[in-house]
């Protein structure tokens, strides 16, 4: 990287006008830094309830690298939400800038990339690209998808080392190389592809493909197999959507959807779907997609163009490798398609757009104009992304069966005491998944603000029954019990939630609740005790427990610092001070 910015045919003013364009764009991007988290979509789990990253400690280092978050090994970007929030708080203004600045990194990696193989006007160019097109917005906004950046911006580095490595030797490079990698995998395990594109471009360095480029890689796909591996363990299998046949079809569909998508960048969402009555002629149009796929491989074939024209094959192959292990080949997500999916795989398309435009120069102003283009669809598009309610109602504008989307949008109903709405949603969900476990645990737990328990009892207990009751399920059960007044029921309840999840904060503070309402002042201070260890940002618990100092051990000091600690983080006690601390 060092060796690229001295070298004097990388003019300062690109870099100068990259640093332009980014004030530019974080102007434009200016509304998305005031979005609030998406609680209901990961944020929690990542960033809120995480503890791990409330403390500065040998403790919670090694928390963050010894723990998955939403079915994820994500230590370095854990890191990231660690030091943002120890900058910001649970301020979403800091961790929004350091997101954006992470972009403008990868962006800047991504020019110094594009640069071992265009000229600067070209390269810049691209990467301006990368910079605004609006497939890149998702990883930008969404907070929990910030690995996504974290991983490519490593594995850039990786490539720029490794390329140095291959002009000039030694074994600094090949360290780097090595040292960007573990970051990168470290950062997602979507980097693990990393060994691949290596070989590739070993491949294209040397205009040859030889077995023995494998041996000095063998590090590399050992610490690839370890992370595929924890990363497989890690994942939970969704129930199978599609036949294995048709998920196999679909796979060059999903190709050619992100293709499209970074051509034509026309109804941008938050989760797409495949409408179940246009499956078949899906189906038909992936079979062709296919053929016409094995036609082009054929023809590069047939015309030698690896070698006449070896860029189109560099990027195409940097496109399908990195784009390989996000096409659910294998079912891991209900999410089949994702925008953020694209964020290193458009790289490889953004070389082959790169070789047109070397030898179309009339393809360059083009270009220029498209990016224009982009960057307003782009702030277009982040207009959806300003709260959970506009982002999720765009999505299913746009996605209508989007069943998982749907759901949130009834838990977000019933957050706003819109409890009719949501349980309409509900049982819309419902008549067409009658065993959906989300919308079960969800609409049960909407009879319980209505009280109507018979209801919420039989949603519960069939999830119990199909036997896929988790912590969540448990709670909702406790809660229940607890509004019948049912003590024992709700304590085995709230029990069995911490059995299934012992990292559950929510199941401990009920618990304690309850033992600080049946007048088990002991109990119910261990419990909330140990709620606060693990989200020490939850205010509720503290208030309970600082009530419970007051009422039952009459311990003013203690219970008045609850008090306190539970308004700095949101929960409304200011009456309750003004009572017994003052």
């Amino acid at each position: 990287m060092i060796d690229l910015i001295r070298n004097k045919k990388h003019s300062l003013k690109y870099i100068f006008g990259l640093f332009i364009a980014f004030i530019i764009v974080f102007f434009l991007y200016k509304n998305l830094l005031y979005s609030p988290f998406l609680l209901h979509w990961d944020d929690a789990k990542n960033i809120v309830d995480n503890n791990a990253i409330k403390e500065v400690s040998l403790h919670s280092i090694k928390t963050l690298f010894s723990s998955l978050y939403v079915e994820m090994y994500v230590p370095i970007t854990q890191l990231t939400y660690l030091l943002d929030y120890q900058s910001f708080g649970l301020l979403p203004f800091g961790f929004h800038i350091s997101s954006l600045i992470y972009h403008f990194i990868a962006t800047f990696i991504v020019f110094f990339f594009f640069s071992f193989f265009f000229d600067k006007k070209i390269s810049f160019i691209l990467s301006i690209i990368f910079l605004v097109h609006p497939v890149n917005i998702e990883p930008i906004a969404w907070l929990s998808a910030r690995s996504t950046i974290i991983f490519t911006l490593f594995y850039l580095l990786s490539l720029v080392q490794y390329i140095m490595y291959l002009k000039k030797g030694g074994k600094l490079y090949f360290f780097l190389t090595f040292f960007f990698f573990l970051l990168s995998v470290l950062a997602k395990s979507t980097a693990i592809t990393l060994p691949v594109v290596l070989i590739g471009l070993d491949c294209f360095y040397t205009k040859a493909c030889k077995a023995s480029f494998v041996i000095n890689k063998i590090p590399f796909f050992i610490v690839s197999i370890i992370i595929g591996y924890i990363t497989t363990l890690s994942k939970i299998q969704p129930p199978l959507e599609y036949s294995y046949w048709e998920n196999l079809l679909l796979v060059s569909y999903r190709i050619f959807f992100y293709i499209s998508k970074f051509i034509f960048p026309v109804h941008y969402s938050a989760f797409y779907t495949i409408i179940p009555q246009h499956l078949n002629m899906i189906l038909f149009l992936s079979l062709l997609l296919y053929s016409l796929l094995i036609l082009f491989v054929y023809w590069l074939i047939r015309k030698r163009l690896y070698l006449k024209k070896p860029l189109i094959v560099l990027g195409t192959f940097l496109f399908l490798t990195t784009i390989l292990i996000n096409l659910n080949i294998v079912p891991f997500t209900v999410q089949i398609i994702s925008d953020r999916y694209m964020y290193l795989p458009m790289v490889g398309l953004l070389i082959v757009l790169g070789f047109f435009m070397q030898h179309q120069k009339h393809m360059i102003v083009i270009v220029a104009l498209f990016s224009i283009y982009f960057l307003l669809t782009s702030v277009k598009y982040i207009d959806y992304w300003k709260n959970e309610t506009t982002l999720f109602q765009h999505t299913l504008e746009n996605n209508p069966n989007a069943i998982p989307v749907k759901n949130i949008m009834v838990s977000i109903y019933k957050n706003k005491h819109e409890y009719r709405k949501a349980l309409k949603l509900a049982n819309e969900i419902l008549s067409q998944y009658p065993n959906y476990v989300e919308a079960l645990n969800n609409r049960g737990s909407l009879y319980l603000k209505l009280k109507e328990y018979k209801k919420a009892f039989f949603d519960f207990n069939k999830i119990i029954t199909l036997n896929k009751a988790g912590a969540a399920t448990y709670i909702n059960l406790g809660n229940l019990y607890f509004s019948l007044k049912q003590y024992p029921l709700a304590i085995k309840a709230y029990e069995k939630a911490i059995s299934l999840d012992s990292s559950s904060f929510l199941a401990y503070d009920h618990l304690g609740r309850v033992y600080a309402y049946i007048k088990k002042p002991e109990k119910a201070e261990y419990y909330l005790t140990k709620a606060i260890s693990l989200n020490i940002t939850y205010g509720m618990s503290y208030q309970t427990r600082g009530m419970v100092y007051i009422i039952y051990y009459k311990d003013i000091t203690k219970g008045c610092k609850d008090l306190k600690t539970a308004e700095k983080y949101g929960i409304n006690v200011r009456e309750l001070i003004k009572k017994f601390c003052n």
